[in-house]
């Protein structure tokens, strides 16, 4: 047993906007938890964190330089350590989204839900963390539902995606053409993946074949036109669509700065500009500022019964192992009765079954009732040393 206790949850914590030269892949975090040594762990590895949970550890941040095969010097001034219930609240906090750049963003809780599973898969997901890990996960899910928090996109290309969607009574089955081939373009693309569209097509200049869309060059571009319902325009070459060329689509969105789309369109079509889009994005944000409390008395209620969950499994174990110490002697005392043929076997083998029995029952109670209290942390010290303290009023 760790002085720190066997259930006590130790986090190791890295802001990548801070140290990205100690990111680490999604994909490496598997082979990444087989270097460590035996015991729970949990790995998160995002864009942003890269974040260690493990149980009853002296020295968290050697541990995760190890996971990234780096020299401590290197990782430890880096690192932020958290114990107990700080440590599972922060777990909390982010599949909330709480500790998000963007309040409230889900991405993390799919990504929490993957390093779950990859700690299942190398094996580390024991009783504890798995089921704080899926705790978390359930956690953040019913904090957003309660406060609303991760609704509204709080970029423009989210927006975009979502005022498209509600002006065309959803995207599942629709044709979509995005126009250009920068920044804007492909962030507008990966906006629009997984939103069950028919067909994505970017149209571009210089096209760059991706495997989520068709690609087609500007000599197609009235042919892509035609056969789409919604259109995003997102090059940095003005003005590039006539409303004469907008027949058939009924949706079309400009994010092109200058304008890349004839306000005359307007007549015929619904047209999102970049202004609104930006009003859209402020007012989501001041409303997952709003609904932030809400989020964080969620959040706090599910920390607050992971932490008496933990409690009873340290009550147990305490319990188990104070039951086997005391079976250990019952039968050594047995063994020398019986060698000196004193009572039999079998009224022997009764009385100190009851004996023991009464001998534990205040214990029991009391390790119940506070198994991290002064008694509990001592009968964990002394069942180390090889015998438990007799329990003391006050």
């Amino acid at each position: 047993m760790s002085s720190t206790g066997p259930e006590e949850v130790v986090a190791a914590l890295i802001d990548l906007r801070s140290a990205p030269e100690l990111a680490l892949a999604p994909a490496a975090v598997t082979s990444a938890l087989a270097r460590l040594s035996a015991g729970e762990a949990l790995l998160l590895a995002t864009c942003q964190r890269l974040e260690l949970y493990l149980i009853g550890d002296l020295d968290p941040a050697s541990r995760l330089a190890a996971v990234l095969e780096r020299d401590p010097a290197d990782v430890e001034a880096r690192v932020a350590v958290r114990r107990g219930e700080a440590a599972v609240a922060h777990l909390f906090r982010v599949a909330a989204g709480l500790e998000s750049a963007a309040l409230g963003e889900s991405e993390v809780l799919g990504q929490l839900a993957t390093a779950l599973a990859q700690a299942r898969q190398a094996g580390r997901a024991g009783p504890t963390l798995g089921g704080l890990g899926q705790a978390a996960v359930c956690a953040g899910r019913r904090a957003r539902s309660a406060s609303g928090l991760g609704r509204g996109s709080l970029t423009l290309f989210g927006a975009a995606a979502d005022g498209a969607a509600r002006a065309l009574g959803g995207l599942t089955g629709r044709n979509a053409v995005v126009l250009g081939g920068g920044d804007a373009a492909n962030r507008m693309l990966r906006a629009l993946k997984g939103r069950r569209l028919a067909e994505l097509v970017q149209v571009a200049r210089h096209p760059m074949p991706g495997p989520d869309r068709r690609v087609r060059p500007w000599t197609e571009l009235q042919a892509c036109l035609d056969h789409a319902d919604l259109v995003v325009a997102a090059t940095s070459g003005g003005r590039v669509l006539s409303a004469a060329q907008l027949r058939h689509p009924r949706v079309v969105v400009d994010l092109g700065l200058p304008a890349n789309v004839d306000p005359e369109a307007a007549r015929h079509l619904t047209l999102i500009r970049l202004q609104e889009l930006q009003e859209e994005c402020r007012c989501n944000q001041r409303s997952r500022r709003d609904r932030i409390a809400t989020a964080e008395t969620v959040v706090a209620q599910e920390v607050s019964s992971a932490m008496k969950w933990l409690e009873a499994r340290r009550a147990a174990q305490l319990l188990a192992a104070l039951s086997d110490w005391a079976e250990t002697v019952r039968q050594g005392e047995l063994a020398a009765a019986w060698a000196q043929r004193r009572i039999s076997p079998e009224a022997l083998d009764r009385v100190t079954r009851h004996l023991v029995k009464r001998l534990l029952q205040p214990a029991v109670t009391e390790l119940c009732r506070r198994p991290d209290g002064p008694y509990g942390r001592a009968v964990a010290a002394a069942l180390e040393a090889g015998s438990p303290p007799p329990l003391r009023n006050g």
